[in-house]
């Protein structure tokens, strides 16, 4: 199975001062993408027979036909997807009864949004010292919630930009760009390490 992966996972900026730039592509590899569940307990009112549903993932190509699944705990409610829009990912289904409660099942195929961002280190190399947090207002990400489709590799331009009155936190130091997938509570976070040396 294709998996999701980054490159590079290092970057090693040296001979920086205050008011340089710094840039470096941070590429992102979505993998097979993902099919998201979800489920819902929808009680109807009287003469309402569609609702509205908002999908945390967005669906695939905003199509309709990347639902996989969709069904009702009511044997006798055959629900129907009416429409998706993509900009609120809001997906309208219609054939419910109304005044009647039910379990809602749907499972769609979904394009994946990552999150990038940086942060401090877990850790640091020799002789190099921990960022402080402030250090992440001198990050900038071409685009910091960027949406992959299934297998598709993009990249993001990431520069460290760092204003020209600022002390450097010392004569060498690290900070991370960390880079998560998904609406999950739980994430594996990839992460690419910025190690930044001053001019002398």
């Amino acid at each position: 199975m294709d998996q999701r992966w980054i490159s590079p996972t290092k970057v090693q900026v040296t001979n920086y001062h205050p008011g340089g730039q710094a840039e470096y592509p941070l590429t992102v590899h979505n993998g097979a993408g993902q099919t998201e569940t979800r489920r819902w307990r929808v009680t109807t009112e009287a003469n309402e027979t569609s609702v509205d549903f908002a999908l945390t993932a967005p669906l695939h190509d905003a199509r309709i036909s990347e639902i996989a699944q969709l069904t009702s705990s009511l044997p006798t409610e055959p629900l129907t997807a009416l429409r998706y829009d993509p900009a609120t990912r809001v997906l309208t289904v219609g054939g419910f009864l109304p005044a009647t409660t039910r379990e809602v099942s749907l499972a769609y195929n979904c394009d994946t949004e990552f999150h990038i961002y940086a942060r401090s280190p877990d850790f640091v190399a020799p002789h190099f010292e921990e960022a402080p947090g402030h250090v992440s207002d001198w990050v900038l990400i071409a685009d910091d919630s960027p949406v992959l489709e299934p297998y598709e590799t993009r990249e993001i331009l990431i520069a460290l930009a760092m204003p020209g009155n600022a002390t450097a936190p010392g004569e060498n130091w690290e900070f991370w760009v960390g880079v998560t997938a998904g609406a999950a509570r739980v994430q594996a976070e990839m992460a690419v390490r910025w190690l930044v040396s001053m001019r002398s």
